[in-house]
């Protein structure tokens, strides 16, 4: 009865060799072996330096004609073990060393009946080209709407049709302010209600824009203009409130029109944490922008009155300053902005000009700006831009999943 063979070492008088020197552009040239019990061939070579060599998997059908593919050997001290599947009858191993001599250099051969070898590495490990690899095969398959399974279908080309579907998280549509107050409610407010009674209302005025943040929620805020001059410390606001804000929740007056003097000392206009503790992730997919002047707008102005000395400068603060881009004038929106359109008087009025700044998406910057929480974004004036009527920005994004 016949047996099986046995997985076996190829021997050192035939394609292993023992640890010894292998000199520059050596050649170590192994004898054919009959293999024709064994279906596999892993080839292990390795020294204690740091050589590359060209490692030849000999085969041959009858002993006389022999050929077989390369497989370039970057680093001998790592000893990844190349291995081949064998079909031919005889095989042997031919070496050929690099332009470094090789010290203890070993190469041992070993025959395998075993139908697949498969190699695994560790994740840490480095990733070399001799190293082996298995190829897969992978099938996308989804259930339809009778909880069948199918295939996924692909056009003619071979590409699959893929559906971008928008987030589900909050949307935010927020004004670059300047805070100019804070304080807090010194009274619960409730859904609906167009009134707010603050502890102090010192610095507030009409067209103050307004921020609640939630004492008992850091992601719950509120936003809204205020309405007309304090009663007392009442302030009346143009939006209801939405949600049940406590008594001392947070309350900053800000400006957002920065049609404001920054040549003297610059003013900063951001937007940033939600609240204090908000553990909220920011993603601003675009920023837009408007200018109003009663005087006809060009390229070389900005907005109507004369081409800025310093410039607005748009800036993300997260403990180090990174600036974002500087404009001077109207053309300098323009080029940053994918749309820019002036406005003219018609027939009165003012005359206008709106830009949009995008970053989310594969057809603008393809990235978004991300606060996370303690991080701004920020408007820097230094200019006077008082000869505007208006100037505002506002980002618009959403919270991250």
């Amino acid at each position: 009865m016949a047996l099986f063979p046995r997985n076996r070492i190829s021997s050192t008088t035939y394609n292993s060799r023992s640890a010894a020197t292998l000199a520059a552009g050596a050649t170590f040239q192994g004898v054919a072996e009959d293999v024709s019990s064994y279906g596999s061939v892993g080839v292990s070579i390795s020294s204690d330096n740091a050589t590359d060599g060209i490692l030849t998997i000999e085969v041959s059908h009858d002993n006389v004609i022999w050929g077989g593919p390369t497989r370039a050997i970057a680093d001998t001290r790592f000893a990844q073990p190349p291995m081949w599947l064998v079909v031919e009858k005889y095989f042997r191993v031919k070496y050929v060393n690099g332009t470094t001599e090789a010290t203890n250099l070993s190469i041992q051969v070993h025959y395998s009946r075993n139908s697949d070898i498969t190699l695994a590495h560790p994740l840490s490990e480095t990733l070399l080209d001799e190293m082996g690899a298995a190829l897969t095969r992978s099938v996308l398959v989804g259930k339809d709407a009778t909880g069948a399974y199918r295939n996924v279908p692909v056009d003619e080309l071979g590409q699959m049709a893929v559906n971008v579907h928008d987030q589900t998280t909050q949307s935010i549509d927020f004004f670059f302010g300047r805070l100019d107050t804070l304080t807090t409610l010194s009274a619960q407010a409730d859904p609906d209600d167009m009134t707010l009674s603050l502890t102090s209302a010192t610095g507030f005025v009409a067209g103050t824009y307004v921020g609640v943040f939630s004492a008992s929620d850091p992601d719950v805020v509120y936003l809204g203009t205020q309405i007309g001059a304090p009663a007392g410390n009442v302030i009346t606001v143009d939006t209801p409130i939405d949600q049940t804000l406590q008594n001392t929740s947070a309350i900053a007056g800000t400006t957002i029109n920065m049609a404001v003097d920054g040549s003297s000392t610059p003013q900063i206009f951001q937007i940033g944490p939600v609240g204090v503790g908000s553990t909220s992730v920011v993603q601003i997919t675009r920023i837009m922008g408007h200018l109003l002047d009663s005087t006809a707008m060009d390229d070389g102005k900005f907005g109507g009155i004369t081409a800025l000395t310093n410039g607005v400068v748009l800036r993300k603060n997260d403990g180090v300053m990174k600036n974002l881009w500087n404009v001077k004038t109207n053309a300098d929106l323009a080029l940053i902005c994918y749309n820019f359109n002036y406005s003219d008087k018609a027939p009165g009025g003012q005359f206008g000009a709106n830009f949009r700044n995008t970053y989310g998406g594969q057809g603008a910057h393809g990235v978004v700006l991300e606060l996370l929480p303690g991080e701004y974004l920020e408007i820097l004036i230094q200019d006077d831009l008082t000869g505007l009527d208006d100037f505002r920005m506002m980002a618009q994004g959403h919270f991250r999943d």
